[in-house]
């Protein structure tokens, strides 16, 4: 798994495999020490990560440990998501104080303009995805018959905070000072929580 560490000297993003011996950590990227880095997302091959970085939208080829950043410093921006493609994310940036969804193209390094209204999309198959709104509320859309039917309303934007697995929803919330772990079975009104943690802020 992948995660953030600070020292004084430096912000990096490191690799941890809990399977191996030792748990030996591995940098991938070292950054200034005062950079945020707020929103992490690995690619379905395994190759790159998607970051917001100093609230930018940065790519991470992890065997070779470059970063490249596809948004600058002056646009609002919302963390990106990878799609199921290894060269191709979405995003969404704020224009005239509207998010507009993109999706950006690694190879072609080309920025095609999706959809408005929505600050996240995950895509579950050719014709349907998961798209999120600026009130956090999660739509399944079906992208043949142009209809979206509302799933859940989310705590959170951060795909560190919602995840599809094996035709699941599972996202976290709180309960005053209890930590939660929900999870939706797409396609039906099955919905179950628990309870994670207590006192944790």
């Amino acid at each position: 798994f992948y995660f953030v560490t600070h020292s004084e000297g430096a912000t990096e993003i490191e690799h941890m495999n809990p399977a191996l011996s030792g748990h030996e950590r591995k940098s991938i990227v070292s950054l200034p020490a005062n950079t945020k880095v707020t929103s992490l997302d690995l690619s379905l091959g395994g190759r790159f990560l998607a970051a917001t970085i100093d609230d930018r939208i940065a790519v991470i080829n992890i065997d070779k440990k470059e970063l490249v950043y596809i948004s600058d410093d002056m646009a609002i921006v919302y963390p990106p998501i990878w799609t199921n493609s290894e060269a191709d994310l979405t995003y969404a940036r704020l224009e005239n104080n509207i998010p507009v969804l993109y999706e950006y193209n690694l190879d072609k390094q080309q920025h095609v303009r999706l959809k408005t209204g929505f600050i996240a999309k995950r895509t579950l198959s050719i014709d349907e995805s998961l798209l999120l709104d600026d009130e956090y509320n999660l739509w399944h859309f079906n992208h043949q018959t142009q209809s979206q039917n509302l799933i859940a309303q989310l705590p959170s934007g951060s795909p560190n905070r919602w995840v599809i697995h094996d035709e699941n929803l599972y996202f976290t919330s709180r309960i005053e000072n209890v930590a939660m772990i929900n999870r939706v079975r797409l396609g039906t009104d099955m919905a179950e929580a628990k309870e994670l943690a207590k006192n944790r802020f």
